[in-house]
């Protein structure tokens, strides 16, 4: 069944992983209560399988690594376990709320006006607007960009603009879809809310290959077939 995740495949991958985990990543499997439980997702294009009877858990505490090349159904998952898209079988339980897809425009260059789209972000969020705009302008480290419209942004700033505006955002589940870790000093502002969302949420992070696991540091690798 094309994109299901396997045991087989994640024991595969596991090899792909470093032998010992980064400074601050958990040694030993997370036991936190479950933020995530997917069972049985099935997705169709057409004729073609996209998702055949996923079964998918993801506890507080916990960073898993998803790994899927094109057509795999990486993207597919992602959109589903964030509630963007539905599966045409299958169930999903979410423990709270789920952050923007981190690394997604979705949102932006919609008001013509970055701060006016980290707005409404905030707003569907609860939290407040002004001071939302100003985190996420501080972590990218240009307070001038909240003037601009999101197609103006210079293309450098968007991947830690698009991190930040997730990441700050408070939930009990975040999902990377192919998302890089911001770089210099953008990664090291960014850094307290990568470990609070390490440490009290439950993190799935989508990627096409190995060379970002030793950067993230998951607790566990899956893989998608055809991946």
């Amino acid at each position: 069944m094309g994109g299901a995740v396997i045991t087989a495949r994640e024991s595969d991958a596991r090899r792909k992983a470093p032998k010992s985990p980064p400074r601050g990543a958990s040694a030993a499997r997370p036991t936190g209560p479950v933020v995530l439980a997917a069972q049985g997702l099935v997705k169709r294009h057409g004729k073609r399988v996209v998702l055949g009877g996923l079964d998918l858990l993801l506890r507080r505490g916990e960073l898993v690594a998803v790994l899927g090349q094109r057509g795999a159904g990486r993207t597919t998952l992602a959109a589903i376990l964030a509630g963007q898209s539905l599966p045409d079988t299958g169930r999903i339980r979410r423990g709270g709320r789920v952050a923007p897809l981190v690394g997604h425009s979705a949102g932006f260059g919609t008001t013509g006006r970055l701060a006016r789209d980290l707005g409404l972000r905030a707003a569907a969020a609860g939290l407040d607007g002004p001071r939302f705009a100003r985190a996420v302008a501080e972590t990218v480290g240009d307070p001038f960009i909240l003037d601009l419209p999101f197609d103006r942004i210079d293309p450098s700033l968007r991947a830690p603009l698009l991190s930040a505006a997730a990441w700050l955002v408070p939930a009990a589940i975040y999902i990377a879809d192919g998302g890089l870790l911001p770089t210099g000093p953008a990664r090291l502002r960014l850094a307290p809310a990568l470990e609070r969302a390490r440490r009290e949420a439950g993190v799935l992070w989508f990627t096409a290959g190995a060379s970002q696991l030793r950067a993230i540091g998951p607790d566990r690798i899956l893989a998608l077939e055809n991946g």
